[in-house]
This record gives structure tokens, C-alpha cells and sequence, in this order.
């Protein structure tokens, strides 16, 4: 085995469960691919894209917290695809790398195990499930909820006799004339806590108090089963591990098992569907029991690390993500692995909004935002419903009745599960008709109608950075922005430029020797401060072939009005190390999952001369820089979904 490590905090080789099924799709035999040298892979590129390529169109994005992230309507690709639709990297402006070293062939996530992400706090803590019982409790000790004074004997006979009977209308009074509030206090918690079918409150009985408890009534059927502690936090917080599953979809099962609506939890920031991953989630005022419970219940999602917090987790509560990639069936010699990742670690990778963040199918997410931009909601709203390559079933026939007959009622009755984007959007135009697509677009989450806006900055950004590169290559120029300290979203100005305003490159600063790592260029926005040098005009030249100006972000609908961001050029992971692994099995896991580690699973032994060869990587990125565009850097292939999915089994 051949090893190196950068980090005295890397981690030894760990493994995984198998518990995918589906973990190798067909080969798109529409895909021209070159196996032997896969950093000339041709592939043919999206019509629609080639005149605009010639002539430099660029794009930018703006972090919302997220890591490897997509917002795809459907993510079923199958061979029946024409992959000639489906975009490329090229068509989204990924075009350039850091390194002129060779790259090699590599399948990315050719099982979901060997993909696994951790969170990171704000603080750079790893996010890890580690523990599956209830913390313990010391709010509630602290809050006296022992029997108190007043509760003698006889009175507990009387509760426990009242909660028993039959009849609604039985109530009895406990004399509280001496007892002081808190002690009050105390016997109420008392009776909510083991009482759950029971009331009580303080009335007045002339110069006397006293606490009358009665039954609940048929009318008022939950009883005290929201009883909550004073000394405890009002919110849960939990570490939410799932598999194979993106984060949205996680949260809706477990809201919908827990009868709650969606939006009563919060989280830092989503997670890759495709992989095994563990974050932060919060909601207000759940027993951890009632969430642990649901561990064995819902597919791929398992609940952890209970903790009661005064505060809820909100989006962008991350410092980044922990990394552990497995790359199967590696074919370059140890040598060129061993170039190619210290040439990652040292001089890092291209910053550029992954393939995940522009879909994937035959409808980018971008073209939809770029509508939403625009004010077309008509558009936008056909790019959402408009019938695409193959995918369930259900889905295509209810996209294909809408698109015939633009009837929303009967497009909806088509569709089994309502709670899809499309069921949301298709809710909104019965709700408000074709007169008022505003709201009926409202329909769908906000994070989601945000993200197609994000989508179409973050294809200006990669654009205007690969302009940036060919033209002026890897170092600063006079009228760059520069905002030090190698974090792209840590220090961005989510609220404008008040809080962190980036200053601009003078000759002085050339002189002396300013790094290449703190330029960062901008997201599009309406408040945002661009390069002092060519670089802003062509923002506005790729703005104007789509008819918008660079203020065009501050939308007369308040929800799509964005005042911009910035993000680095480049990054340079951290913590990184990597190791050359063998194995003979395909399906043979060669890392563990949190979930793994707490069950106790063992990683098979290590083999030395193994027939196929596996390349280990671990390392941290700050929030929305992608892996994939890092392992990109490395393997010198297209990383879109479709072509590893083409080579998967080639």
C-alpha cells in the first residue's frame, strides 16, 4: 500500500455497510467515451450552449450554506436518455485547472458509501452521530420536578384515581394558600409531567389559593403531551445521518412521521443526496425521545446526539465539511497519484460551482432562475412542469398532461405525491389561476425558488472565472477585489457590503506580493462591489445576452431580490490525507460511516495486491466549495452524474 498524509489529524482507512442495492446503473450507451484517456473525454455538448461558449458568456452564485448540493426536479438518469441534452462541464464554464499535472481514470461515488460527509460548526467541530440514547437531562432535575411538599399521600391517590376515571367533568383542589409561586410552580410541573391526561391551574378561594386539577375533555385531546421543562432549552437539536437520501427529502419523512410541518426544523446547510452524510438539525421543543423513536422506521435515516439547546440551528451555522472519498478502479501509477493529490493539497482547485448545483436533466436549474430574473414566471413556471427524459412514471404523465392541456386541476389529480416541486407549483396555479403566477410560485419552498435564482449566479460565476484564468492566469491584477483569509463564505456580505467590504487591488499591493488565494470575484447582485478593471464588463456582457443589467437582482418581488456575494478563486483543502487502497470485490466496502462505527462494523483486512485499486481521500473545504470539483482537479474527467454513471460499469 502506498500512503502519504499531510495532517497529523488524517484518519486511518475506514469502511462501510452494504446497503445499496442499486449501486451500479447501465452504461448511457449514447456517451462517447474513451476509457483509456479520460482526460480527453468527448462527449457531445447541449445544442442550445455552443453558439454562447464561443463567445465567453459568464455567471456567478450566492452561498446559501451548502456543500455538493442539487436541485434537480428528477434525478433519474437511465439509458433511454439523449445524453446529447444532458449539460457537460463546459456548458457551465468549468473549463480550467490549477495543475498541468496528467490526470488519471477514477469513478466518482460508484457506490453512495464511498461518499461520506460531516458538517462542520461554526467552531471547526465535526459533526458526527455517536451516540443513539437520550442525553442526560440535567434541566429537568434542575427544575424540582421531585414531589413536591403540597402532593401528600392522599393527593397522589387523587390524581392517579382522577387520571383513571371515566368521568370528563372530575376535578379536585389541592390547598396552596401557603405555598409561595415557585413552590406553585413546582406542583403544576409536577402533575404536567406525570399527569398527562390531567389540568391544573391556580384559582382564588376568597383569602385561600388553591390548585384546582381537573380531567382533560374528549374536545382537548392532547392533554399535557406538549409538557416542556422551564430549565430546558426550548429547542432539540440532533444530528440527522442519512443514506443515499438529499436532506429536504430527510426532514419531510421525519416531519411527516412526526405529524409537524416542514418548516418547524432548521439546519445549517444541505447535504449530497448521492452519499452517506451527518449535520445539524434543530426544531422547537420535540422530546429526543419521540425522535429517537423513529430510528428503524424510516429508510436511510438514523437520529442522534440529542442535545436541548436555548438556540435553533439556522442556515449557515457551518464552517464546512469533512470529506471521505473513495475513488474505485483508479488506473494511474502510485507515481502520478501521488503528483496529482500533493499538487491538490498544495496549490488547491478552482473554485467552481459543481454540477450538482446546475441539475440534472434536460432542464438546468439555471435556465429557470435565469426566467426568474428576468420577471418571465410564465417561463419559469413551463421550465419547472415541462416534460423531460425518462423519470417515474407518475411524474412524466402528470408533466406530459399539463403540458397538453396547461390544466392545472387535472395535472394535480394526476399526481400521487403532492409533495413534490411540481405538486407544490401545480397547488399554486388551482390556489391563484394563470393571472397571479407570483403567488402561485409561492407554492413551492423559498429555499428552492432561491436556488434556481442561485443556480443562475453561480453559472455566471464559473464563466466569468474561466474568462479570468485564460486571459490573466493564476495571479492578481491592479482592480481585483481582495478579501483575505482563504474562507469563501465565511466572510461573505450575505447583507451587502456593509459588513465586510472587500477592497480593491492597487499596484501597491502587487508590490507586495499578495496572494492569489484572497481574490475573490462576485456574485451578481444589486449590492455588491465588482472588479475595478475589465473583468466587470464582462458581467455585464453576459447579462445583456440575457437581457438583464447588473441590477437586475433587486427584483420588484421582494423573495427573488439578491444584494450578491463574493467567493474565492481558489481554495486549498485542509486536513487532508489520502491513501492507495486494493481490493477484488466491487460491492467490498472500503470505508465506515458514522452509522457503522456505532453499530460496531469492521472493515474487512486491508489486501496489498488486490486486482483493482482504490484511491482514499479526506480533507475539508469551507461551506459551498464542492468535492467534486476538488477530485475534479485530480482526474482531469467531467464530473457530471451521466458520464460517471457512463463509465461506472465500462
Amino acid at each position: 500500500m502506498a500512503a502519504a498524509t499531510f495532517s497529523t489529524n488524517a484518519t486511518p482507512p475506514v469502511k462501510e455497510t452494504d446497503f445499496e442495492d442499486q449501486e451500479c446503473e447501465p452504461v448511457l450507451k449514447k456517451a462517447k467515451v474513451d476509457s483509456h484517456t479520460p482526460s480527453s473525454t468527448t462527449i457531445t455538448s447541449r445544442q442550445a450552449r455552443k453558439n454562447s461558449e464561443t463567445e465567453g458568456d459568464l455567471a456567478t452564485g450566492e452561498n446559501i450554506g451548502d456543500d455538493d448540493i442539487s436541485i434537480s426536479l428528477s434525478e433519474d438518469i437511465t439509458e433511454n436518455n439523449d445524453v446529447s441534452e444532458l449539460q457537460t462541464e463546459k456548458d457551465v464554464g468549468i473549463e480550467e485547472f490549477v495543475s498541468d499535472k496528467p490526470g488519471f481514470f477514477g469513478i466518482i461515488k460508484q457506490r453512495y458509501s464511498d461518499f461520506l460527509v460531516n458538517e462542520k460548526t461554526t467552531s471547526g467541530t465535526t459533526v458526527k452521530l455517536s451516540q443513539l440514547e437520550l442525553p442526560v437531562d440535567v434541566s429537568i432535575s434542575e427544575t424540582g420536578v421531585s414531589i413536591p411538599e403540597a402532593i401528600t399521600d392522599v393527593e397522589e391517590s387523587k390524581l392517579r384515581a382522577l387520571e383513571s376515571n371515566t368521568k370528563e367533568d372530575d376535578c379536585f383542589e389541592i390547598n396552596v394558600t401557603n405555598f409561595s409561586k415557585d413552590e406553585r410552580r413546582k406542583i403544576h410541573e409536577y402533575i404536567r409531567k406525570n399527569y398527562t391526561g390531567l389540568n391544573s391551574q391556580t384559582e382564588d378561594r376568597g383569602e385561600e389559593k388553591v390548585i384546582s386539577v381537573c380531567r382533560f375533555s374528549k374536545n382537548n385531546k392532547r392533554g399535557n403531551r406538549n409538557y416542556w421543562p422551564s430549565g430546558r432549552g426550548d429547542y432539540t437539536n440532533f444530528v440527522l445521518y442519512k443514506e443515499n437520501r438529499d436532506t429536504m427529502d430527510a426532514i419531510n419523512n421525519v416531519a411527516a412521521m412526526l405529524k409537524m410541518k416542514t418548516s418547524a426544523f432548521s439546519y445549517a446547510g444541505t447535504k449530497d443526496k448521492r452519499g452517506k452524510t451527518s449535520q445539524q438539525v434543530s426544531v422547537y421543543r420535540v422530546p429526543g425521545e419521540k425522535l429517537l423513536n423513529l430510528n428503524g422506521k424510516l429508510r436511510g435515516i438514523t437520529i442522534g446526539n440529542i442535545q436541548y439547546k436555548q438556540k435553533s440551528i439556522k442556515l449557515g451555522d457551518l464552517s464546512g465539511n469533512n470529506f471521505v472519498i473513495i475513488l474505485r478502479n483508479i488506473t494511474g501509477s502510485d507515481t502520478e497519484v501521488e503528483q496529482a493529490v500533493e499538487s491538490l493539497h498544495s496549490k488547491g482547485f478552482v473554485n467552481y460551482y459543481g454540477m450538482q448545483r446546475f441539475g440534472t436533466t434536460t432542464v438546468p436549474t439555471q435556465d429557470i432562475g435565469r426566467a426568474l430574473v428576468q420577471g418571465d414566471y410564465k417561463g419559469a413556471i413551463e421550465l419547472i412542469l415541462k416534460p423531460r427524459g425518462i423519470e417515474d412514471a407518475n411524474l412524466a404523465a402528470c408533466r406530459k398532461l399539463w403540458w397538453e392541456t396547461r390544466d392545472a386541476s387535472k395535472a394535480i389529480r394526476q399526481l400521487q405525491r403532492k409533495s413534490t416541486i411540481e405538486g407544490h407549483l401545480l397547488q399554486g396555479l388551482v390556489a391563484h389561476g394563470p393571472n397571479d403566477l407570483v403567488n402561485a410560485l409561492n407554492f413551492i419552498p423559498r429555499n428552492t425558488r432561491l436556488m434556481y435564482i442561485h443556480s443562475y449566479q453561480s453559472f455566471i460565476w464559473n464563466k466569468v472565472v474561466t474568462r479570468r484564468i485564460k486571459q490573466f492566469g493564476l495571479v492578481p491584477i491592479i482592480g481585483d477585489l481582495l478579501l483575505p483569509g482563504n474562507d469563501p463564505e465565511k466572510d461573505v456580505c450575505k447583507d451587502g457590503i456593509s459588513k465586510c467590504s472587500p477592497s480593491v487591488v492597487t499596484e501597491a499591493d502587487l508590490s507586495k506580493g499578495i496572494s492569489i488565494y484572497d481574490i475573490v470575484l462576485p456574485l451578481p447582485g444589486y449590492n455588491i462591489v465588482y472588479p475595478q478593471n475589465e473583468v466587470m464588463e464582462w458581467y455585464k456582457e453576459l447579462l445583456e445576452k440575457d437581457n438583464l443589467t447588473l441590477t437586475s437582482f433587486q427584483s420588484r418581488v421582494k423573495s427573488y431580490s439578491l444584494g450578491g456575494s463574493y467567493r474565492h478563486l481558489l481554495v486549498r483543502p485542509q486536513l487532508m490525507s489520502w491513501a492507495i487502497l486494493r481490493y477484488d470485490d466491487i460491492k467490498e466496502p472500503l470505508v465506515l460511516s458514522d452509522l457503522d462505527v456505532v453499530q460496531g462494523v469492521q472493515l474487512p483486512s486491508v489486501l496489498t495486491s488486490g486486482k483493482l485499486k482504490a484511491l482514499k481521500l479526506e480533507f475539508s473545504l469551507p461551506s459551498s466549495s464542492y468535492a467534486t470539483m476538488a477530485i475534479r482537479e485530480i482526474l482531469k474527467m467531467d464530473t457530471s452524474a451521466w458520464m460517471q454513471k457512463s463509465v461506472s460499469l465500462s
